[in-house]
């Protein structure tokens, strides 16, 4: 690939299943320098090391994931500091924080992935996007292991690798940016609704007391000081502010029909919670009461979601 306004030229270089190993530029000799190695766990890319930034180690969300939960840096001193990725109900990161939740690099997209505002709090390049996506900046295509996409189009520059058993149009990234992913650029897949860590931008919260756990885990602070813990999962922990509690089989995730059964186990009518307060499902089959307050305060999908949505 070669620049022609800027006479810069790159190359790129992979191995024998298709994945890139390596980026650099070209000099006027034709040699490589600039070299940016990838490593690979099958078709994931778990590793990257360049001459301009650290060593970077990633971590997904689980062993069948394309969604990114932390990295690793690796600095010239070999000290070690881990990031954590914010990310949108795709997978997508729109936030890169440190261990004390400080942003260190956030970004704004379009729906399918055209960047709207890009800001380096400190000097940390951040190039992952759609779920099995990396951005070129050399370039502006998203490298999506067997071919490239566009975001200014929300199209892939080459046809399908797998004809038409990816679909009909093979160009196509998928019928919708948002809840439809590509990591492999071979075939769309739905994803499930993702359960979401509190963003910085929450202004509910007190994210000086933010608090980030071993395991993964992160608890946050309201500005009353009530605390909720939500798992490396994302999923939160209501249960030390539970006022009441109903179980039933029938729950479906409805809200007006749940919290109908739920109100009848406490003596109460009708298909709304009693005045100030919320039903909360935390599973298919039990429910429990919280203050609404605190309830909107901590952003979450719960499990009403994922019985109306899978």
């Amino acid at each position: 690939m070669e620049q022609l306004n800027r006479s810069q030229r790159y190359g790129y270089v992979y191995d024998a299943l298709g994945r890139r190993i390596e980026k650099h530029q070209i000099d006027r000799d034709g040699q490589p320098y600039n070299r940016t190695r990838f490593l690979w766990d099958g078709l994931r890319m778990i590793q990257e090391t360049g001459p301009n930034h650290p060593t970077s180690l990633y971590i997904y969300t689980d062993q069948n994931s394309y969604e990114p939960l932390a990295r690793i840096d690796t600095d010239g001193n070999y000290e070690q500091h881990i990031r954590y990725f914010h990310t949108d109900l795709n997978g997508c990161p729109e936030e890169l924080t440190d261990a004390n939740g400080e942003i260190l690099w956030e970004c704004s997209f379009q729906l399918w992935g055209k960047r709207i505002h890009e800001i380096e709090h400190e000097s940390v390049e951040q190039n992952l996007r759609y779920q099995g996506q990396y951005l070129d900046r050399e370039t502006g295509l998203h490298y999506n292991t067997f071919r490239y996409y566009d975001p200014d189009i929300g199209r892939f520059t080459q046809p399908d690798p797998i004809g038409l058993l990816g679909g009909f149009n093979l160009y196509q990234y998928a019928p919708n940016g948002l809840t439809w992913v590509d990591p492999w650029g071979w075939v769309k897949c739905g994803t499930a609704r993702k359960n979401r860590m509190p963003s910085k931008k929450n202004k509910n919260l007190d994210h000086s007391k933010t608090t980030y756990h071993a395991d993964g885990s992160v608890t946050f602070y309201d500005h009353k000081g009530r605390a909720v813990t939500y798992s490396k999962d994302g999923v939160a922990d209501f249960s030390p502010y539970a006022e009441q509690y109903a179980t039933s089989n029938k729950f479906n995730g409805n809200r007006a029909h749940d919290n109908k059964i739920a109100n009848e186990q406490i003596g109460y009518s009708g298909d709304k919670a009693p005045p100030g307060k919320v039903w909360h499902h935390v599973d298919k089959d039990y429910m429990i009461l919280l203050d609404a307050e605190l309830h909107n305060n901590f952003p979450h999908t719960g499990s009403a979601s994922v019985l109306i949505h899978g």
